[in-house]
């Protein structure tokens, strides 16, 4: 497994520390945002960038990104793309207007990041839909669509080939907090790192 960065907005919040520091997670360093600039990329075959990042720090680091992906590396975002760090990547679009029943995840492929689960059952959370997105980061051309909303019309989750490297977005919360359930939590966690880590 090759060792993945964790880009964290001020520490790792209590939920994320309990499996952050499971033994099985041992090849995940966790870093402060604001160490970012100066991180040597060439360490890592993984970067997890949660929803809370500032993105002007991924701005800044833009061009160091785009290389850490073309030499093979794997990046996972997840959140509202505001400030465009890619060229692949546009600003995040909200459903308009939004319906009930529009928050209703499909999933149209498969995906070691769903391995063992089927994103549709995290279209509620205590009851609530929305909670897994409430918009789309427009995927580029040729992106692998993994999940939608609005009856599978609105990409939430897509991956693109950049180079030798995969670029994998969510549009919406840190895709393993999307559940209550603690279970569900760590098995979305334990996939999304292990495929950042994956040879």
């Amino acid at each position: 497994m090759r060792p993945v960065l964790f880009l964290q907005f001020d520490g790792v919040d209590m939920g994320t520390a309990d499996m952050v520091n499971r033994e099985e997670f041992d090849f995940i360093r966790c870093i402060n945002q604001y160490d970012f600039d100066n991180t040597d990329l060439n360490r890592y075959g993984g970067l997890l960038i949660p929803m809370s990042i500032d993105q002007y720090i991924l701005q800044r680091n833009g061009k160091r990104i785009q290389q850490f992906l073309e030499a093979g590396g794997r990046v996972f975002h997840s959140g509202h793309i505001i400030l465009p760090y890619l060229a692949c990547l546009s600003e995040y679009k909200q459903l308009v207007p939004p319906k009930w029943r529009d928050f209703m995840v499909t999933q149209l492929m498969p995906h070691p990041v769903y391995e063992g689960y089927n994103a549709s059952e995290l279209s509620m959370n205590r009851g609530v839909a929305g909670f897994y997105s409430r918009g789309s980061n427009p995927p580029p051309v040729g992106a692998r669509v993994i999940t939608a909303i609005r009856n599978g019309t609105v990409p939430v989750d897509w991956e693109f080939d950049v180079g030798d490297g995969m670029l994998y977005v969510h549009a919406g919360n840190d895709l393993y907090h999307c559940s209550h359930d603690s279970k569900t939590v760590l098995h979305l966690f334990r996939n999304t790192v292990r495929y950042l880590g994956a040879e």
